[in-house]
């Protein structure tokens, strides 16, 4: 599952530029289809001599997260982009359409949202999926040993045996995580003063959100986690006054779960007109 707007940034901007016998940039186009092969390589290799392969865009019109939100992602600068990078970003949609490589996208929903929603229903039948993007949100699902967040610039596997390196919580706290520690990129709201450590620490000692709101809110518990230095007064005071950001970020980087049939993605028969 390709998230396509993650990789394709990545080869366009992250890549050497490379050009065709007319001097026309390719760098994006070529990396995107190195990368098929490497894709397709590894899981006949390892997997099934059939792959599927489906690149996840996302939606053109606004999401349900902007809808909530309407600063959702407004840090982004919305620069003008170069003719060179439209132009590439047509090739590589030619490719995949050439290729016979599925683009999904569905009104209103990101891509993070698709594949969170295939990924889930076929890890659990006990499909091996991987997922190809850099977004750490997509890191939430690796709650399995089928589910693998591979990034295809750093050629880094994330799976169930490594993930907590990365984040230095469970996976199943990694919404927790990035609730109380927000998203810059996204622009998603943070507890001030919460950062990596406090948030790591304050999951390991006393787990979810909702269970760390339970504890301050829990005199008796506030106290014996004070005691234990999991709490101090001024983190304390800290929670309260981002309570309302916490679970309102938590909400944001929860991925939907889309009523996807995935019998069809096995038959290579997926298309929004199915759904």
């Amino acid at each position: 599952l390709i998230d396509f707007r993650n990789t394709f940034f990545r080869m366009y901007y992250g890549m050497p530029e490379l050009s065709d016998w007319e001097g026309n940039n390719t760098q994006a186009l070529y990396g995107c289809s190195r990368l098929i092969g490497t894709l397709y390589d590894h899981a006949q290799l390892h997997y099934s001599k059939n792959p599927i392969i489906i690149v996840c865009d996302d939606s053109k019109e606004d999401t349900y997260r902007k809808e909530k939100y309407d600063n959702y992602k407004a840090t982004r600068v919305k620069e003008e982009r170069p003719e060179d990078f439209y132009k590439q970003l047509k090739l590589v949609y030619e490719f995949y359409n050439s290729s016979k490589i599925t683009i999904l996208s569905l009104p209103k929903y990101e891509a993070d949202d698709i594949i969170a929603s295939i990924a889930k229903r076929l890890s659990k039948k006990e499909h091996d999926v991987y997922i190809v993007s850099s977004d750490k949100d997509l890191c939430q699902l690796v709650v399995n040993r089928h589910t693998f967040v591979f990034d295809g610039i750093k050629k880094i596997t994330w799976h169930y045996g490594n993930i907590k390196d990365r984040f230095g919580v469970p996976v199943e706290n990694i919404v927790d995580y990035l609730s109380l520690t927000g998203d810059k990129s996204d622009n998603i709201p943070w507890v001030a003063w919460i950062g990596k450590v406090w948030a790591t620490k304050l999951i390991n000692n006393i787990g979810s959100i909702e269970e760390i709101y339970a504890a301050i809110e829990d005199e008796e518990k506030q106290k014996e986690y004070l005691a234990s230095k999991v709490l101090s007064p001024s983190i304390v005071k800290k929670l309260i006054e981002g309570k309302k950001d916490a679970f309102f970020s938590k909400d944001l980087v929860t991925l939907y779960d889309i009523p996807i049939d995935t019998n069809l993605v096995l038959k290579e028969e997926f298309s929004p007109k199915n759904i």
